[in-house]
């Protein structure tokens, strides 16, 4: 992975003036914030490389019934192994500084370089190793010939180590973490035809906690005179070091149906999510980077979703689809991921504190970001033959819907709705196809998404990432 990037954002004209985290040695280590620096230069840019290398290994072995009397039951065990490495290598040009001026943006020097490029200094390692191994079980009792009961569940044991080595702070070290959960589920189908499916069905899910390996050693400005290291940024680190797993119950009812001579099918779902220890981006306490850190409450989803595809003719066929879902903090739940993102005054939202007494926002009631309530899709597709060769075509073109979400906890940004359409001809036998296609057809413009970055004043920069605008291509697929 590289990344070269324009942190002076030239693209605006010269006089203009833009700010940044600029600062003159040594006054911009004599206290904090930084003082901010109006330049209407050019130029500066970082450079990011990273090389990684992951290996992973899983294992799984299954025992299972013939299902015969009634009863079917599995059982079995998985083992997993992985080991990543990965290590990255920062400069800043340095070609546009005045005299004495430094860029705090890599902690400068020694990152400042005439050529960030081809002088990129060693910036950090990073090593994780992670060991797991889980049982489970399926039990399944057909009470009727039309109505089955199956109770699943499973074990996981992890155990995770993360080495962590920053050149330009004083961080290396090793840290463990581990972990073990049951995530059972229960399942009753019901089926009063051979084209028609019923259930029903409760299940927990976990995603698993883990070790930040983002978190530096502490030195407020990040700066190599040795500056020494603030009680907040030592706080902040052991508390950013790890986080838990976040949990889920979810209840589901749901139909699938075929009818009008098996042309026309239709799927539907009604279900409920209870969320507690979700797991978000957080600004680290040494102001660079970022690390998951848990929400101290939790979130109600409720939501129903359905689709269905139709034959309308031999040559046409028609699918639609449709999702509502409404995610909202539960009351009392508080956010330590977006305080600095409630304004310097508070004015975006309310500041309390969690259950461990740190600073927090007051998300109650408020909605789950980067989520969209409503999402649409509508397809029509027209294929056939082409004479006796055994050659096919097919015209296809969808468009998708979605409304607008909400960027973070707060609700105090929003991304708008957007439609898309995108379309496809190909013409194709058993093993050729060849196929001209158009994405954003009508070349709409749209966020796709957004993300908050840290700045090295404290507060947090939105990055917003513009959706892909119109595409034409041809491709040519060949199966062997």
């Amino acid at each position: 992975y590289k990344a070269l990037l324009d942190r002076d954002y030239g693209s605006l004209a010269l006089g203009t003036g833009l700010s940044l985290d600029v600062c003159n040695i040594p006054d911009c280590f004599s206290f904090f914030p930084p003082p901010t620096v109006i330049r209407t230069d050019m130029g500066i840019q970082s450079y990011a490389h990273t090389s990684s290398e992951t290996e992973d290994f899983s294992q799984e072995f299954r025992i299972s019934s013939v299902g015969t009397e009634g009863i079917s039951w599995m059982a079995g065990v998985f083992l997993y192994d992985s080991e990543t490495l990965s290590d990255t290598q920062a400069s800043l040009g340095n070609s546009q500084l005045g005299f004495l001026e430094s860029y705090t943006g890599f902690f400068a020097p020694p990152f400042l370089v005439d050529d960030p490029v081809n002088q990129a200094n060693p910036f950090n390692t990073f090593t994780a190793d992670t060991k797991a191994w889980a049982v489970f079980a399926q039990l399944g009792w057909d009470i009727t010939d039309q109505l089955t009961l199956t109770g699943e569940a499973r074990y996981t044991d992890e155990e995770k180590e993360t080495h962590v080595t920053y050149l330009f702070v004083p961080t290396d070290g090793t840290f463990k973490r581990s972990f073990d959960y049951v995530t059972p589920r229960l399942t009753l189908t019901y089926t009063p035809e051979d084209d028609m499916l019923i259930y029903a069905s409760a299940a927990k899910g976990v995603r698993t906690g883990g070790i930040n390996g983002s978190v530096t050693g502490c030195s407020p400005y990040g700066d190599p005179f040795g500056s020494p290291p603030s009680p907040a940024c030592l706080a902040g680190q052991a508390e950013e070091r790890f986080f838990e797993p976040e949990e889920n119950w979810t209840y589901e009812l749901g139909a699938k149906t075929t009818i009008w001579d098996n042309r026309l099918q239709i799927n539907s779902a009604l279900y409920l999510t209870d969320w507690t220890d979700l797991q978000l981006p957080a600004l680290n306490a040494d102001f660079f980077g970022t690390h998951v850190t848990n929400v101290d409450g939790g979130v109600d989803v409720w939501g129903f979703e359905i689709d269905g595809t139709a034959l309308l003719t031999d040559m046409i066929t028609l699918s639609a689809s449709f999702a509502y879902t409404k995610p909202e903090f539960k009351n009392n739940t508080f956010d330590g991921s977006v305080v600095s993102s409630c304004g310097t005054d508070g004015s975006l939202c309310t500041i309390g504190t969690d259950s461990e007494g740190r600073p927090a926002a007051d998300v109650s009631g408020q909605t789950l970001g980067r989520v969209a309530e409503k999402q649409a899709n509508i397809g029509l597709t027209f294929d056939g033959d082409i004479g006796s060769r055994g050659l096919n075509w097919y015209v296809q073109t969808n468009v998708n819907y979605q409304s607008e979400n909400h960027a973070r906890s707060i609700n105090s940004m929003t991304y708008g709705e957007r439609t898309l359409v995108d379309m496809r001809a190909a013409i194709l036998n058993d093993r050729y196809e060849i196929a001209l296609w158009a994405k954003n057809m009508f070349d709409e413009e749209y966020v796709s998404s957004q993300a908050l970055q840290p700045g090295f004043d404290g507060n947090r920069r939105i990055d917003a990432y513009q959706g892909n605008g119109r595409r034409v291509g041809v491709t040519a697929t060949v199966n062997f």
